[in-house]
């Protein structure tokens, strides 16, 4: 049996509903935040990174486990999104289970989340071994039940070499991939089940206009302005969830009443762009080199504004 090795955090079924011609093997454009450039490119060449999804098991397992699950998945999604752009409703009870799940897996498969949970696992380690070294009697009872619980703790250790150490920040936290992986799908489950009782739009191009993607798809905004620094929640209301499906579909979804079947303006498509714009943590995908999105001025705006844009904000004091 071969072996998945290139795994891909933006499926290349997805992607390639953003292709020029809505193939598998068509043009997409991928439009580097980074560079400013675009380039074009295909699905199969595009959001993956070796062995992102391979977990530890015991010998004669399969390590690649993960990454045939998630194309079980993707195989379900695959025709609840052909079912919500053909017919313009909501799949059956199976598929929108399927659509429910892609879309929560989403949310937390990219490497940027990967990044961001290493990041917060990586403080709380630091913060816990700082309070293990807060004083002499603290770290020595520390010490004393590590050396039961692991015969490979090394003897002689001192509190002034070890408070050294932790002060001089001579260690380096690692978060194993599998823990990590963990950690992603039982937060992938917690989102889907937040997902499932919102009240989906599903939303039409009916322009020229095209809906985008990125490397970090789902976007999650406060409907309304809250006052105050408050992040909006998965499970939080007054919050929309918006999804494009592929370049002229599109869902966005609420706790609060919502039609079933929208269609949008240039305007309107633009402006849900920015939610895909706005999360990507490098690319944007689209099916022409240029896109629509929306700018502070109320303007639909090209690509070349949309970095103007973002220079004049890093150069404002």
């Amino acid at each position: 049996m071969s072996q998945p090795r290139r795994h891909h955090y933006c499926p290349q079924f997805y992607l390639s509903g953003f292709t020029e011609d809505s193939r598998p093997d068509g043009r997409l454009w991928a439009i580097d935040k980074t560079t400013k450039l675009a380039r074009p490119s295909k699905p199969n060449l595009e959001a993956h990174q070796r062995d992102f999804y391979r977990i530890d098991v015991q010998e004669g397992a399969d390590p690649f486990y993960l990454e045939r699950e998630f194309s079980k998945i993707e195989d379900g999604t695959r025709h609840a999104i052909a079912h919500v752009v053909s017919t313009g409703t909501m799949p059956d009870i199976e598929g929108y289970g399927f659509l429910m799940s892609f879309i929560g897996l989403q949310a937390v498969r990219t490497p940027w989340h990967r990044e961001w949970h290493g990041e917060f696992m990586r403080d709380i380690a630091k913060k816990m071994i700082q309070i293990s070294c807060a004083s002499k009697e603290r770290f020595e009872q520390m010490y004393e039940r590590l050396r039961e619980s692991d015969s490979d703790i090394p003897e002689g250790v001192s509190y002034d070499d070890m408070r050294a150490f932790v002060d001089g920040e001579r260690y380096r936290i690692e978060i194993d991939q599998t823990f990590q992986i963990d950690a992603m799908l039982k937060m992938a489950s917690t989102i889907t089940d937040l997902l499932i009782p919102r009240n989906w739009t599903i939303v039409f191009s009916n322009c020229d206009t095209n809906f985008v993607t990125s490397d970090n798809p789902v976007g999650l905004a406060w409907h309304s302005d809250v006052p105050g620094p408050y992040s909006p929640g998965f499970g939080l209301k007054n919050t929309e969830v918006t999804f494009p499906l592929n370049k002229r579909v599109a869902l966005v979804g609420m706790f609060e009443p919502m039609p079933a079947i929208a269609q949008m303006s240039e305007a309107a498509v633009a402006s849900l762009n920015n939610h895909a714009i706005r999360r990507a943590t490098r690319h944007i995908y689209s099916a022409t080199e240029d896109f629509a999105w929306y700018s502070s001025e109320n303007r639909v705006e090209g690509r070349s504004a949309l970095f103007q844009a973002e220079e004049t904000d890093r150069s404002e004091p």
